[in-house]
């Protein structure tokens, strides 16, 4: 009767402690993957900024240049070149695309409210796709360009450049499935340990 008391409360001990180490285990899991993911994001979304701002001036210049046609082969030629771009795009003060990367965003209207970008901003999951983000940037209408478009407007128009989250995913995947082996190790060896006690 004392050996059976005495497994009884070890089980009432031990068990309990086995199922809060997994609970902790999972939880140290979901968070290391969503801070690792959310550090990796913040520094591709501040390059994608200096990069958008890099791609703005390269299309005031060939603007300047008298050479309007030439900026989606410039678009083009920006997104061949990089990994993580699905597309760049020039937004006319109408609101409708005028150059692309992408033949089939020509004459659409991928914002509803440009005057909310005065500055350049980063948008999550534009348009619902949550795989993306976006950063648009107004194109100022300076007094090099004013002898063109005038002074009656601040901006000219706008450059929407489209990323792709897939590398952060990626990352984000593989260290869960790292942690989590580890994390599986780690508790079948304490449920080894618990059986020899019990």
């Amino acid at each position: 009767a004392y050996r059976r008391l005495d497994s009884s409360v070890r089980a009432r001990v031990l068990v309990p402690t086995a199922v809060l180490f997994a609970v902790t285990l999972a939880a140290m899991v979901v968070a290391a993957v969503h801070l690792y993911g959310a550090d990796m994001e913040g520094g591709r979304r501040e390059r994608a900024e200096l990069f958008t701002g890099m791609v703005a001036s390269g299309v005031s210049n060939v603007m300047l240049s008298g050479r309007p046609h030439e900026v989606a082969g410039l678009f083009d030629t920006v997104v061949a070149h990089g990994s993580d771009l699905v597309s760049a795009s020039l937004i006319s003060p109408s609101g409708h695309v005028s150059a692309s990367s992408s033949p089939a965003l020509l004459g659409t209207v991928p914002w509803r409210d440009l005057s909310r970008f005065d500055d350049s901003t980063v948008v999550s999951a534009p348009g619902g796709r949550s795989s993306e983000y976006a950063v648009v940037r107004p194109i100022l209408n300076a007094e090099s360009c004013a002898r063109c478009h005038g002074t009656a407007s601040r901006v000219n128009g706008w450059l929407d450049i489209r990323f792709t989250r897939a590398p952060v995913l990626q990352a984000q995947a593989q260290l869960a499935r790292t942690l989590a082996l580890s994390a599986a190790g780690a508790l079948v060896c304490l449920l080894a340990i618990l059986l020899w006690l019990l």
